[in-house]
């Protein structure tokens, strides 16, 4: 495993910051990344401990979205109903939380990345990390004719990647007899 600038093993910083993350102490969180950012100088740890956070979030921005609506608890009948279905996601929520944060310990202490879901997404967006994205290039079918320079298939005249006529090789066999029969 590897050491950052302070002699302290990289796992160590995400590790806690995934632990933070369940306990849902952004503060702390936040400390861990300016420590590995400024101080450490790690991508890699920087980008698990942007995970932690957008973890961290999760549950609490969900709970904030749920807390708008409390008044809803306050209806008889409908707010028995309202606060065990809240109870309920929001359980499952932690539990999420709690499951991709062991998760992410466990593949960090590996030397892995946590690839948590959406978080790693957001962790490449700030550390500015660009994945192609996969383009799929149909066969081409059967009896398609390639460009002679640049051997890209072509239909038509002329070759759309680099402009190169098509048939040109062919074109003087097909002029040959014409000149014969000129000739007699």
């Amino acid at each position: 495993m590897e050491k950052g600038n302070f002699g302290i093993r990289l796992c160590v910083y995400t590790v806690l910051a995934f632990m933070l993350a369940y306990f849902g102490s952004a503060t702390l969180l936040f400390l861990i990344a300016g420590v590995v950012l400024i101080g450490e100088k790690n991508e890699w740890a920087f980008r698990q401990v942007v995970q932690a956070i957008v973890l961290c979030y999760v549950g609490s921005i969900l709970s904030r979205f749920f807390n708008i609506f409390d008044f809803i608890g306050d209806i008889p009948f409908v707010g028995a109903a309202w606060n065990v279905i809240v109870g309920v996601i929001e359980g499952l929520v932690d539990l999420a939380v709690l499951v991709f944060a062991i998760v992410a310990i466990i593949k960090n202490l590996k030397g892995e990345d946590a690839n948590v879901p959406l978080a790693k997404n957001i962790a490449d967006w700030v550390y500015g990390v660009v994945t192609p994205k996969k383009v799929k290039v149909a066969a081409p079918a059967a009896g398609t004719s390639f460009c002679t320079k640049c051997g890209a298939p072509v239909n038509g005249q002329f070759c759309t990647a680099c402009g190169n006529p098509v048939g040109q090789a062919a074109a003087p066999a097909a002029e040959a007899p014409a000149q014969e029969n000129a000739q007699q």
